[in-house]
């Protein structure tokens, strides 16, 4: 998961040649301005959606065809462009014993303003997403990222014990480093279970021990899709309908739970789900580009294709939070 994120990199130390290369100035264009969510009332309330996601989601219940020259093309969705990969030892891996890694700083690295990213591949699939907020408006990030760290395993004793030992390093860490803004991002899951319980638990647990050190601002973990997309893009019956999960109302309480529960306490939230999903559908295909590389991370091309409406959420979640 790794392979799907990053940026250009300097280290806190020292820069490496190998790093250099990441750190090249690069033209960037403007963000452009966010489109107009279209709002609409759920169970739980007014919310809202892009208008490309509106636009997909009357596609599938049409029936329409999936759109051709898709972005990435099928055979490459975890395809990245290279300013987003990160060099080696940025990113802490799940498989493996160690519990720390490189303190990296990529976008604005220079900028005395400071974003943490921190989370697990749930967070690591929004850097993409950041560094354009970033270059934008110069922030320097740093991502403390662990794969296969699940939020749900940050409190409790479920999975390896390495896990929580990096946890602990990545909230100290964030201490130290005095961010004016720490963004926080994981694995929630759809369906109830005691684990997608503990996730939630688990979430709001970080946010809450970080407020006192800074603005914290968690990143809505959105629905994901009930297949994989390679595979129904594929298939030799594909059209937006088949291609589209419908969310039972159930499966959206854990996502509502953290929403409620951060703004509660004076937390920022990015609401997340409307660039995904529209009354509880999520199409894998918005517009020409396919939304995820799996049935819940995200792909690069998307990440960025969401960068405006992201930023504009960001500003908005970094103002409501009262660290």
């Amino acid at each position: 998961m790794a392979a799907v994120l990053g940026a250009a990199v300097l280290s806190l130390s020292a820069i490496s040649g190998e790093e250099g290369r990441f750190n090249a100035p690069i033209a960037l264009p403007s963000l452009g301005p966010a489109p107009a969510l279209v709002s609409y009332h759920t169970a739980t309330g007014a919310t809202q959606a892009l208008p490309d996601v509106v636009a997909a989601v009357a596609a599938a219940r049409r029936g329409d065809s999936i759109p051709s020259g898709l972005n990435p093309p099928i055979g490459k969705l975890r395809s990245i462009a290279p300013q987003y990969v990160l060099p080696d030892g940025c990113i802490s891996r799940g498989e493996s014993s160690q519990t720390t890694s490189k303190i990296c700083r990529v976008g604005e690295t220079t900028s005395r303003k400071m974003i943490v990213l921190i989370g697990d591949s749930h967070a690591m699939m929004w850097l993409p997403t950041v560094l354009e907020l970033a270059w934008q408006d110069g922030w320097v990030v740093v991502p403390l990222l662990r794969t296969g760290c699940m939020p749900n395993r940050w409190i409790t004793n479920e999975g390896p014990s390495s896990c929580r030992a990096w946890y602990r390093w990545a909230l100290r860490e964030t201490r130290l480093l005095h961010p004016r803004i720490t963004l926080v991002g994981g694995s929630i899951g759809e369906r109830p279970s005691l684990s997608v319980r503990a996730a939630v638990d688990g979430i709001i647990a970080t946010a809450r021990v970080l407020k006192p050190h800074g603005r914290v601002v968690v990143i809505g973990d959105p629905e994901g899709l009930s297949m994989q997309p390679s595979d129904c893009v594929l298939s030799s019956h594909a059209s937006m309908a088949t291609c589209t999960t419908t969310w039972p109302q159930a499966t959206l309480r854990s996502y509502d739970r953290v929403a409620t529960a951060t703004r509660r306490l004076g937390i920022g939230f990015i609401a997340t789900r409307g660039f995904f999903c529209f009354e509880r559908r999520c199409p894998a295909v918005i517009g020409h580009t396919v939304a995820y590389w799996d049935n819940s991370h995200i792909t690069a091309a998307y990440a960025v294709q969401v960068a405006s409406a992201f930023r504009t959420a960001f500003v908005r979640a970094a103002a409501m939070s009262s660290g």
